[in-house]
């Protein structure tokens, strides 16, 4: 498994629609309250309860995901 760096951003809806694509079938609005029970991925679900925590503080975090999800590493930065 490669090495990657992964970015993650806070943004503010200012217009606009959603719309699908080739690669996205379906798109909905989802409430902040609700979002972790769309995403099932271990990586993914860490990434956004972090996001959803965010005090604004820079989170510094690593961890692999093969052969099961693991967190190696998790401060603030």
């Amino acid at each position: 498994m490669p090495t990657k760096v992964m970015l993650d951003f806070i943004c503010d809806y200012i217009d606009g629609e959603l719309t699908t694509s080739d690669e996205t079938s379906d798109v909905i609005w989802v409430p902040k309250s609700e979002v972790v029970e769309y995403v099932t991925a271990p990586a993914m679900l860490f990434r956004f309860k972090n996001v959803l925590e965010f005090d604004g503080r820079i989170h510094y975090c690593s961890y692999v995901t093969k052969p099961e999800f693991k967190v190696i590493s998790s401060r603030f930065v």
